[in-house]
Formats: C-alpha cells, sequence, structure tokens
C-alpha cells in the first residue's frame, strides 16, 4: 500500500510541476528572459543548491558507486544525460514541429530494442500491439507538417537515441542498484552544470546574455520555474524508480491525447477528425495495455535469467497508467522542452527546459 502511494503522489507532484514550469518558464519567456540554456543552467544550479541544503538537513545520504560496473553505469548516465540536454535543442532548432514529434514517437520502441538487447526483455505480444497502436494514434493526432532536412534528421535520430538510453539507464540505477532520485541527481548534475555553462555562450548568445537587466518580473518567474523543476525532475525519478520507462513514455502520450480529447468535448474546439481519430486510437491502446499490466502483472514474453532491472515494476506499469488514463499525467519529458498541444492537434507553444528530463 505504501509503494501505491508513493507512486500516486509522485505522478500527482510531476502533473503539478510540469504546469508550473511551462507556466513559469512563459512568463520568464514573456518577461524578456529569452535565453533556454542560460534557464536550464540556472535550473541546474538552483536544484544541486537545494540538493545541498537538503544534505545538509540529513534528508538523504549522498552515495558513491559501490563497484566498477555501478561507477560505469554512473558516469555513462552522468555523460547521456549531458548530452541528451544539448542535443535535444538542437534538435528542436533544426527540425520542424511535425518531425520533432515523429522523433519523440521513436523512443517507445527504441525503449524496447534496449530493453532486449541489454537485459533480455521484450513484451507480450499483446503488449507490443498495445504499443504500436498508441504510437500511431498520437502520430496522426499530433504530427501535422513534416519538414525533412538531412541535419536535422540526424541530430533527431541522435536526440532520441539519447532519450531512450538515458531512462533505461535510470532505470536500471533506481531500481535494481537502488539509488534514489535524490542521490542519482547529487552525484550527476555538477558535470552536467558545468556543460551547461560552458554552452550558454555559444548557445544563447554571449552579447545578449551580458547586456540583460533583468526585471523584477523576470526573477520572480525564473526563482519560481526553478523551484517547480526541482520538484518534477525529483518527482519524475521517484515515478521512474517505481514504474518503468516505457511507462513514462506512454504518461506523456496518454497527456497529449487527453488534452486534445478534453478540448473537444469541453471546450467547443474544433479538432480535424484524423486528429481525433487518432487522440481516441492512442487512449484505447493505452487503456488496453493498462489493463495487461494490471491483469498480467510479469507482462513480458521473455526475460534473461538475472535480468531483474524493471521485474518488480511490471504490475505497477498498469496502475501508473489507470492514472494517466484519467487525469491525463504528464511524463518526464525526454525532448527537452515541455510541448503544450493545444485542442487542433498543433503545438501551441515549444517552451525549452532540459532539466525537466517525458
Amino acid at each position: 500500500m505504501a509503494s501505491v502511494l508513493v507512486m500516486a503522489g509522485s505522478l500527482a507532484l510531476n502533473l503539478f510541476a510540469g504546469a508550473a514550469v511551462v507556466v513559469s518558464n512563459k512568463s520568464a519567456f514573456a518577461a524578456g528572459f529569452a535565453f533556454p540554456t542560460a534557464l536550464t543552467a540556472i535550473h541546474y544550479a538552483s536544484n544541486y543548491l537545494l540538493l545541498l541544503l537538503l544534505q545538509g538537513l540529513r534528508s538523504f545520504e549522498p552515495r558513491s558507486p559501490s563497484s566498477s560496473s555501478d561507477q560505469q553505469t554512473v558516469r555513462a548516465c552522468t555523460a547521456v544525460w549531458a548530452l541528451h540536454n544539448c542535443v535535444s535543442n538542437l534538435s528542436l532548432r533544426h527540425n520542424s514541429v511535425g518531425m520533432f514529434q515523429l522523433m519523440k514517437i521513436l523512443i517507445t520502441p527504441l525503449i524496447c530494442c534496449f530493453e532486449f538487447a541489454f537485459y533480455g526483455k521484450r513484451p507480450t505480444l499483446a503488449r507490443g500491439a498495445c504499443l504500436l497502436g498508441s504510437a500511431i494514434g498520437v502520430g496522426l493526432a499530433t504530427i501535422t507538417d513534416i519538414s525533412f532536412t538531412p541535419a536535422g534528421a540526424a541530430i533527431g535520430l541522435v536526440s532520441v537515441c539519447l532519450s531512450a538510453t538515458l531512462k533505461v539507464i535510470q532505470e536500471r540505477l533506481l531500481q535494481r542498484d537502488g539509488w534514489t532520485s535524490m542521490q542519482l541527481m547529487h552525484r550527476t548534475w555538477p558535470a552536467q552544470l558545468l556543460l551547461l555553462l560552458l554552452l550558454t555562450p555559444l548557445l544563447d548568445g554571449t552579447a545578449l546574455v551580458s547586456s540583460y537587466r533583468p526585471s523584477s518580473t523576470a526573477v520572480a518567474a525564473v526563482s519560481a520555474s526553478a523551484l517547480a523543476a526541482f520538484v518534477a525532475n525529483v518527482s519524475s525519478l521517484i515515478a521512474l524508480g517505481a514504474t518503468s520507462a516505457i511507462a513514462l513514455v506512454l504518461l506523456g502520450q496518454a497527456k497529449s491525447s487527453s488534452i486534445l480529447l478534453a478540448g473537444y468535448m469541453l471546450f467547443d474546439s474544433t479538432p480535424s477528425a484524423r486528429t481525433l481519430c487518432g487522440a481516441a486510437l492512442a487512449m484505447v491502446c493505452i487503456g488496453g495495455y493498462t489493463y495487461l499490466g494490471l491483469v498480467s502483472p510479469g507482462g513480458m514474453a521473455h526475460q534473461a535469467p538475472g535480468a531483474e532491472v524493471g521485474a518488480k515494476a511490471s504490475h505497477s506499469d498498469g496502475m501508473a497508467m489507470a492514472g494517466s488514463c484519467v487525469g491525463g499525467l504528464d511524463e518526464s519529458d525526454s525532448s527537452g522542452c515541455n510541448d503544450e498541444l493545444d485542442s487542433s492537434g498543433q503545438l501551441a507553444e515549444r517552451v525549452p527546459f532540459r532539466t525537466y528530463m517525458k
């Protein structure tokens, strides 16, 4: 019962914090603070200071890798996390909205491939059909224009691979190796912060950042965004430790689909028939995945001996997805930004935020 309450609480916090991050970021940009990389660096710096404060209050104990294998995994997590922060921003810059959404859909099959390659896990035929159906549904509902460029496609594929890899590594550290969310953040964030500080002048422009004069409104918005980011990061890692990488990706897809359907049913919006059918298909398939997770906790056609990663989370997947189908719970967005869909299926605004891990 306690584990269920922890999972439900982390998902609820993630939903609230995700909305707060979007509102705060938009307020900061509206107030003239149009520096996404600098904003991300501020998030990392302020969040790390909060971690040090909590460490001083003995809210958690810092942890070092206990073995050479553990050390290699933590180093890989740090490197992939830092690279993902940078490449996701480049993907947003070089791809159209449609191509960006298409790339995000590829995260789910990539996670399945990585989990099979590294841990011998593969979904049952029924679960695989649900995952495929949800991806097709989200694609129909959200992809409008696809503007292909070789450079954009290459950057997008690298971003997707890094995102899927990051989720699998984090899942391993949190579930099999027993790291807590705060321990993982405390161990990996200093290196990521250093990289962001080095990249801020390059990506945001040295002259623009140095000449900016902040207003009280911008300072308040950035401060609120940093606090919400801390809650979002902690809650998303707790949720990942209680469920699985695939479940978190599906949470984000459920949110996008539920926003579209709610806009049509409650607010008299006029999305296209394709958008409505796609959203409905995604919700039905995610509901099917939820049902299979609840009635068949194992949920795997095959799992290699000794591959403990995710074994304890199979039943939690079903309960987490049940929550998503009701409330449109957010995921920890691996894309590097928070995407708010309007009722027609268009991305209303792309809010860069790379510390909020989908």
